[in-house]
């Protein structure tokens, strides 16, 4: 995950935590090495591309992604717009203090969200609950857990109440109508969705909750937004169909510029 700082000549990776990354000129290394035109983005705002971009959204469209991996990380489309802010750091909300008491952080703050619902979080509550296990990798966790290993089931589901907990930063401070989940968690949804949405709609203080919805195939999704955004930005090779900003209701999507 990182966070690009948009310039007239450059994109710099101002932020990247987990990578220990700081105002870091990522696309001039790029085009240097390649001897080609490079376009840059982070994970979240790439698989809210392609969902944009591929996909029919449903509803007012008002979206925020959250992508679940190593860390946390957001992209938000509110009103039509992807939302960037100052510098681009719009959705980092992976480094919300939710427990200043918390376990330190990559970003060097205590109690992150991430760090209770990221896919670290789920293995290191697994190790706590087992203790004399080998290391796992997550895919290991996720088929642990599907094999019938108690600890490994806790270990996710704690993660998922994590994960619904932290959402009602999001509901709270954005309304958006849908939310969409990426990550390899994914891919054992029906574990994950049953926790989420029961603490979703928990902690909604008034209306309707957000529709909690996975999008599969979290490294594909990546691609297809960073083709999206290659799309946007050399409009000659605009695919016809499945234009960023088309809707059924004839609202204009304004993306990244």
């Amino acid at each position: 995950m990182f966070r690009a700082a948009w310039t007239r000549t450059q994109i710099k990776v101002i932020f990247a935590p987990n990578l220990h990354w700081r105002d870091f000129d990522l696309k001039s290394a790029i085009e240097k090495k390649m001897k080609l035109p490079v376009h840059v983005a982070n994970a979240a705002i790439a698989c809210l591309l392609a969902q944009l971009t591929f996909h029919q959204v449903e509803g007012n469209g008002d979206a925020v992604l959250i992508t679940a991996s190593e860390g946390l990380g957001a992209a938000i489309f509110l009103n039509g717009s992807i939302i960037t802010g100052h510098d681009g750091m719009a959705g980092e909300i992976g480094h919300i203090s939710i427990d200043p008491q918390g376990p330190e952080c990559a970003c060097g703050q205590r109690g992150c969200w991430e760090v209770f619902a990221s896919c670290q979080a789920a293995l290191r509550y697994f190790r706590k609950l087992q203790p004399d296990h080998r290391s796992v990798t997550f895919s290991e966790l996720l088929s642990l857990a599907e094999a019938g290993n108690a600890h490994a089931d806790a270990a996710l589901t704690r993660q998922a109440r994590e994960i619904g907990g932290g959402l009602r930063l999001i509901v709270a401070a954005l309304s958006p109508e849908i939310v969409y989940i990426a990550g390899e968690m994914t891919s054992a949804w029906h574990r994950y969705r049953p926790t989420i949405d029961k603490t979703v709609r928990s902690t909604t203080m008034a209306g309707t909750p957000p529709a909690i919805v996975p999008i599969p195939d979290g490294d594909i999704a990546r691609l297809r937004g960073a083709a999206a955004l290659v799309f946007q930005r050399r409009p000659l090779i605009r695919p016809r169909a499945a234009a960023p900003w088309r809707r059924d209701s004839g609202r204009t999507f304004r993306t990244l510029q």
